[in-house]
């Protein structure tokens, strides 16, 4: 169960540190959807930093015990999220890097990315499962 934690934290970790160092990648996707949030600089940047620091607080409630189960809905809820907006923008025919790790994991296509997060979902999943398993004990 450790394992879980430590991989799902090392995702948003890694996620929440790329976009603070340099959320350039995950602006221009953000844009990519909206002429309004692409026109506005600031808008975009803040949505970045915001999510950001999200992710990271995220990562940090997951070695917390008593959060530890509403940490994983919080997962799996956020990379839900960032699926359906994936998806979203591959239908557009939006052909752009995915920026979700910068420059950890650069050029990820989007349907890579989109591929990743399912595999995300199920480890999640299976966190979720044994974390209801073992507080029913």
């Amino acid at each position: 169960m450790i394992l879980i934690r430590i991989v799902i934290a090392l995702v948003f970790v890694l996620s929440g540190i790329s976009k603070l160092e340099n959320g350039q990648a995950a602006e221009k996707l953000l844009g990519a959807c909206s002429s309004t949030i692409n026109q506005n600089y600031f808008l975009k940047y803040y949505l970045i930093k915001i999510l950001a620091v999200f992710e990271l607080f995220v990562a940090g409630t997951l070695f917390v015990k008593r959060l530890r189960l509403f940490s994983f809905y919080l997962s799996i809820l956020l990379i839900i999220f960032f699926s359906l907006y994936l998806m979203l923008l591959f239908f557009m025919g939006v052909d752009l890097e995915c920026g979700c790790f910068g420059n950890f994991i650069p050029n990820t296509s989007i349907s890579l990315a989109f591929m990743r997060n399912i595999a995300i979902i199920l480890i999640v999943s299976f966190g979720i499962y044994y974390e209801k398993k073992n507080n029913c004990k």
